[in-house]
């Protein structure tokens, strides 16, 4: 497959063995996104060398980034979509880097990442108190890890109320913010 620069100057060697000056051929292809120079330059290389053909390039040629990759990938994406890039890339024997500038530029088109939502339960963590269960609306990271110890104090010694203090909380190694626990709702000290 030729390039579109070679397509131009094959248009332009085409005007020029009519007959036609390089200020001609220019202002025929106008419209073809070429500029004067490019005109000069395209009639001297074929004066010069006898073919508009490009010249050898020097160094390693290209290996993982050919049109026979890129139409493997191509047809690979057809085939399934959701495949993740780096089990593409391992399958095809090219680095990832490389599959995906092809993704991106060679065909056009964008990668994305599944958006995952965060594990959120209605399930929060329990804390023992005096043998009852109580669960706190502040969920932790992770539960079942971590020991709250919590002191259990008279409000006053008339009153059947308690209040709870936090001795240590201290989940995950480091102090955390303490769980906010209706108590009222949790121990009903109401005299009904």
């Amino acid at each position: 497959m030729k390039s579109e620069m070679y397509e131009k100057r094959v248009a332009v060697l085409a005007l020029h063995k009519m007959g036609k000056s390089a200020n001609q051929i220019y202002s025929l292809l106008k419209k073809l996104p070429i500029t004067k120079r490019f005109v000069f330059r395209t009639i001297a290389k074929y004066k010069e060398t006898g073919s508009v053909e490009d010249r050898p390039r020097k160094g390693r040629p290209r290996s993982s980034h050919t049109e026979k990759v890129i139409k493997a990938v191509r047809s690979s994406i057809n085939r399934n979509a959701l495949r993740k890039q780096k089990v593409m890339a391992r399958e095809m024997h090219i680095p990832p880097r490389t599959l995906s500038r092809i993704i991106k530029e060679d065909l056009g088109m964008s990668e994305y990442r599944r958006k995952r939502k965060k594990n959120v339960s209605k399930a929060t963590p329990k804390l023992k108190v005096d043998n009852k269960t109580v669960t706190s609306e502040n969920k932790t990271k992770k539960e079942g890890k971590g020991k709250f110890r919590l002191n259990k104090k008279k409000v006053s010694k008339a009153s059947n109320t308690f209040f709870f203090t936090f001795l240590e909380a201290k989940p995950f190694g480091r102090p955390c913010p303490l769980p906010l626990i209706d108590w009222d709702k949790v121990f009903d000290t109401s005299n009904n």
